[in-house]
């Protein structure tokens, strides 16, 4: 009788450590969305194949992107803006991004412009650096790097 007490004692501890651990885990979870939502990300660098491009912060300030709840994301793109809707996979780190609905004027840049409009829309994996402040999307066409423009 005494080692049956003992026993389901033991197993009530393990479910409430597993607990604790579930919810530690969605803590972080929720900590890493509430990173990706908010703040502006500013483009500071593209590679594409073994060519990395590196903007100035003249060019990042013109190329961002702006996570917001609700399936919105607000975009900078050169001298268009424009929006398009989002969903995130934080677990598996996939980052869905539909189709960039924008105005339509002729920017001096186009390269970089047209790199994010056929780059950034699908399903792209993404992670951020160790102190969040860096935001890695990686899709078929390249991967891009956004700083938060708060930093």
């Amino acid at each position: 009788m005494k080692s049956r007490l003992h026993l389901r004692q033991m197993s009530g501890s393990v479910a409430v450590l597993l607990a604790i651990a579930g919810c530690a885990s969605m803590n972080e979870t929720a900590s890493r969305e509430s990173t990706l939502i908010g703040p502006t990300w500013q483009l500071v660098s593209i590679r594409k194949g073994e060519q990395t491009t590196n903007l100035t912060p003249q060019q990042s300030a013109r190329y961002t992107i702006e996570f917001v709840v609700h399936d919105d994301a607000r975009l900078q793109l050169g001298c268009n803006s424009g929006t398009a809707g989002w969903s995130a996979s934080l677990m598996r780190h996939v980052l869905r991004i539909g189709e960039i609905r924008s105005t339509r004027m002729a920017c001096p840049d186009a390269e970089i412009e047209s790199l994010l409009r056929t780059g950034l829309p699908g399903g792209n994996t993404y992670g951020f650096s160790s102190d969040e402040r860096t935001l890695m999307v990686r899709s078929k066409v390249a991967t891009f790097s956004f700083r938060n423009a708060a930093d």
